[in-house]
């Protein structure tokens, strides 16, 4: 079948930077999904993007559909031929509904009976007229987190549309859509290049709009940026840093970059430097610059949407700008500093967190009650503790500072510095800047055990209380954070070497939250099983992550269901393992022990060697207490390969007892003796995973 290239640019007003990568890929599915439903082959779609346009090339697509064969399966014969053997009203029906004659019906045998078929044979139509019908409703299907009507236009978009091009090779695909025609035309950028293009082929396109100053390929435009950046500090004798996000977002601002370096008075290096990169970053969309020794430097790199015209006057304005958002900092760091952290934590009392849940000073109180409760459970020294307590009871005042309230993504950092401060204690500052680690996947977790200590407080009690007011998180849906939340106490734990459990964790906070006369929520044990549940998932997920096998996570954590750092510790050994040969010796030994004991009740009193009449059962009883001993001194060690492969020592005395004893003696004694050895050894080859859990790897 012969084939063709096809080009789609949807022109707009320009779009906002977050809402261009989204469109892109939105179209391409919806064009994928089309062309899929509609039996049209394409070798592959590329899809481009600036603020002004989407573009998809589509590479050898099919220039019409392929002939087809359709077949539908109607009533059963017997309800479609009457005694006679005339069609009935029923088949006339079916006939009709499918557009045959029913002289054209077949009569087929199925697993499910005799039935009648209608056969058609469909012509396939040019890819041509299937555009032209469909483009209009493909453009308006797709959905927007935020969309906007222009003019007497019956349509919602990004942004109004403004042109379209639509070429199926040569040819314009004929339609329109918001009242905008279709055409072989697009625009160079806005002001460098404005004019009209006409593309007569699908391959001029990228080239005629680079000609024309507009850079429609992402990665090109990402690189060229990244790379310009980079030597425009160079050039001064700096190092640029180059945030990913906002590497991404400044790709989406511009169709033509061109970096510039800017200057602002030295004197603004006084406020914390992570004030004036955010600042630079979420005002301005600049990039810090920093010195050869790696500290920050009174520069910044901008990206202009244009050539270098005028680029001295441009630099000129983006200076100005930058300096009144660092005066504005430099006067809210100042203001900040004449009031005390207790006074800011005062003002905590007139901002609500939740109805249910009080103020967010009632949430700072019940976070540090918390982070005190925490620091006695793991049994810190008394010096660490007072740091906690400390660090606990300031911990969220700044969230009532006016630099917070200017760039709240500054929250934890700037409490840490006015604290430090204010008090003289870098080791309480440091726990408050670390109180919300880690903010992300993959980002740090707090490195002071003060900091874990008020991390894990914090993100418990969001934890408890959003789960309390809004329940498990379902679906993609997550507001609160909660899934944030809750990977963030499995991390502190388990890459944070605290020795405290879930269960523990959770209590502690619940005790606190019941404690509370602002939390109006009721905490039952129903929740607090939901609560658990949902941190133990959060934990497989972390485990899994480090490439364990789910059946093995399951097994690990069915044994020490609440120990995050106990099997973080031993899950290494475990993953080891899997690869010996061993392993699944353990697995089918493990079986054969539980078919037997299945449904057994446990032994109420321990075994005794002395209970023993045959050489066979004390030579299993004495390997499992040997085996236990050798197991339970390697987990000591975190060394769980040198645990599992003592237990190995179990498969020749278990078979041997397997077939020189029968278990279910019919002396009741004697099988429960048995029995109660086979419970023991059971245990023993549960003391890393629950087996039953896995399979052999």
């Amino acid at each position: 079948m012969s084939k063709v290239d096809f080009l789609l640019e949807i022109g707009t007003e320009e779009m906002p930077a977050q809402y261009v990568p989204l469109a892109a890929s939105r179209y391409a599915e919806i064009l994928s999904r089309y062309f899929d439903d509609n039996g049209l082959t394409y070798a592959n779609m590329k899809s481009d993007a600036t603020p002004r346009r989407l573009g998809f090339l589509v590479r050898e697509l099919d220039v019409r559909q392929a002939d087809r064969v359709e077949e539908a399966r109607g009533p059963a014969e017997k309800a479609g031929k009457d005694a006679s053997g005339d069609w009935t009203a029923a088949a006339k029906g079916f006939a009709r509904s499918q557009g045959v004659n029913v002289a054209e019906l077949a009569i087929r045998d199925t697993p499910a009976g005799t039935y009648l078929f209608a056969i058609k044979a469909i012509k396939g139509l040019p890819t041509k007229d299937l555009l032209a019908r469909d483009l209009p409703d493909l453009i308006a299907s797709a959905d927007w987190p935020k969309s906007m009507r222009w003019g007497d236009v019956d349509m919602k978009f990004i942004r109004p549309i403004r042109w379209l091009l639509a070429l199926l090779g040569d040819e314009v695909v004929p339609f329109a859509v918001a009242e905008v025609a279709s055409a072989n035309t697009t625009y160079g950028h806005r002001t460098l290049a404005p004019q009209a293009l006409v593309i007569e082929r699908t391959d001029e396109y990228e080239v005629a709009l680079e000609r024309a100053s507009v850079l429609v390929d992402v990665a090109k435009r990402k690189a060229l940026i990244a790379r310009q950046v980079e030597q425009v500090a160079a050039q001064g004798g700096y190092r640029a840093q180059i945030d990913a996000d906002l590497l991404d977002e400044v790709t989406q601002l511009v169709e033509y970059p061109t970096a510039f370096m800017g200057e602002f008075d030295e004197n603004f290096l006084a406020i914390p430097a992570r004030v004036i990169i955010t600042s630079m970053k979420e005002n301005q969309r600049y990039f810090p610059v920093f010195d050869t020794v790696g500290r920050l430097a009174p520069r910044f790199i901008g990206v202009r949407n244009g050539g270098d015209v005028n680029l001295a006057q441009v630099v000129k304005g983006n200076e100005k700008v930058l300096s009144a958002r660092l005066a504005d900092a430099a006067f809210f760091f100042a203001e900040d500093r004449k009031v005390t952290p207790g006074a800011w934590q005062e003002k905590l009392k007139t901002m609500t967190y939740h109805e249910e849940l009080g103020s967010v000073y009632d949430r700072a109180l019940r976070v540090a009650e918390i982070a005190k409760r925490i620091a006695a459970e793991l049994g810190v020294e008394a010096a660490v503790h007072n740091r906690i307590a400390t660090a606990a009871a300031y911990a969220k005042f700044d969230l009532a500072t006016h630099m917070v309230y200017e760039f709240p993504e500054l929250e934890g950092y700037m409490g840490g510095i006015y604290a430090t401060l204010a008090l003289g204690d870098e080791a309480v500052g440091q726990a408050i800047a670390e109180q919300y680690d880690p903010k992300g996947a993959g980002a740090e977790i707090a490195v002071s055990l003060p900091g874990k200590v008020l991390a894990l407080a914090d993100k418990i009690e969001r934890l408890m209380g959003g789960v309390a007011t809004q329940g498990v998180p379902t679906g993609s849906q997550d507001p609160y954070g909660l899934r944030r939340a809750a990977m963030g106490v499995v991390r502190t734990l388990a890459e944070g070497g605290l020795s405290l459990t879930l269960d523990v964790l959770v209590g502690l906070a619940e005790a606190v939250m019941r404690a509370d006369t602002s939390v109006k929520s009721t905490f039952d044990v129903s929740l607090r099983l939901d609560i658990l549940g949902f941190l133990s998932a959060r934990f497989k997920t972390w485990l899994t992550d480090r490439g364990l096998p789910s059946d093995v996570v399951e097994g690990l954590v069915a044994v020490r269901p609440y120990a995050v750092l106990e099997v973080a510790d031993i899950a290494e050994g475990v993953a080891e393992l899997l690869v010996a040969a061993g392993f699944g010796k353990l697995v089918e030994l493990s079986k054969r022990v539980r078919n037997i004991i299945a449904k057994q009740p446990e032994p109420s009193e321990p075994l005794q060697f002395e209970a023993f009449a045959e050489a066979v059962e004390k030579h299993l009883f004495e390997a499992v207490m040997a085996v236990q001993y050798k197991a339970r001194a390697a987990l000591t060690n975190k060394d769980a390969t040198a645990a599992m492969r003592a237990m190995l020592d179990l498969e020749e005395p278990v078979n041997a007892f397997f077939d020189q004893v029968m278990v279910m003696d019919e002396r009741q004694d004697v099988r429960a003796r048995r029995l109660a050895l086979l419970h023991s050894v059971h245990h023993t080859l549960s003391l890393v995973l629950d087996l039953s859990q896995v399979t052999a790897h």
